[in-house]
């Protein structure tokens, strides 16, 4: 196995938490940039994982207005590469959901189950 370090990001962050794999994780409190994020989403989860991510020191249930959203089909793996970094200003706040926004201003994410996605996110705090 050949491990690869993304230039420019100092810093990784997974979705692990005591043992499980939560749908929810605040990378960043303060600005930073990001150079690539891995979403991997098993079959036996039987469906989509939509991911959402936030420009925010201090994401909640309650976040609204994400500032991307990508979708990962189960039994498969999404990765977006940012080769010069994708600036969020307050911070980076990442949910793993089950339902897309149909109105990005008002609309909530629903967080998957642990254990249905494993998320890994390449960063740097500037």
């Amino acid at each position: 196995m050949q491990i690869v370090n993304v230039l420019g990001a100092d810093n990784k962050a997974t979705n692990q938490s005591e043992g499980d794999y939560v749908a929810k994780v605040q990378v960043a409190t303060a600005r930073c940039k990001l150079y690539k994020i891995t979403v991997s989403v098993p079959t036996a989860t039987g469906a989509d994982v939509i991911v959402w991510l936030f420009d925010t020191a201090a994401g909640t249930d309650n976040s609204t207005g994400p500032d991307a959203i990508f979708t990962v089909p189960y039994g498969q793996t999404a990765t977006l590469d940012f080769p010069d970094g994708s600036i969020f200003h307050a911070g980076l706040y990442v949910v793993a959901a089950s339902n897309a926004p149909t109105d990005a201003d008002e609309d909530t994410p629903t967080p998957i189950a642990a254990n249905k996605a494993l998320i890994k996110v390449d960063y740097r705090v500037l």
